[in-house]
């Protein structure tokens, strides 16, 4: 919810908008399911999804998430308003999805950018 109502994109930010909602996903992958998420790279993250059978219904729209991320990131793309938005919802519904299916460390909604443990 931080991370929506700082309306980063809609200010131009595209990379920290993406790199917050990065962020905040592999928070939660790496508190909920013990992954090493943030000395990988999106697709090695991916093949880790892979292997945890609460995520496998939430595999493409990681997928997607991560992929907009990068173009972002490092092609210097600009996502649609419509894309920023999606890939919020995307983040938003593997966890709730995801949450349902395991024991929770924390909750869903406990989860923020400025919680990143590289920081």
């Amino acid at each position: 919810e931080k991370l929506q109502e700082a309306e980063l994109w809609q200010t131009g930010q595209d990379k920290a908008y993406h790199t917050q909602l990065t962020d905040i996903i592999r928070s939660y992958l790496e508190e909920q399911f013990n992954m090493d998420c943030f000395e990988k790279t999106s697709n090695e993250i991916i093949q880790q999804v892979k292997k945890i059978k609460a995520l496998s219904t939430s595999r493409q729209l990681l997928r997607d998430i991560f992929e907009t991320a990068d173009i972002v990131k490092f092609a210097k793309g600009h996502p649609t308003p419509e894309e920023h938005i999606q890939s919020l919802q995307y983040a938003k519904e593997v966890i709730k999805e995801s949450y349902k299916k395991v024991k929770p460390v924390i909750g869903p909604n406990e989860y923020s950018s400025d919680r990143n443990p590289t920081q």
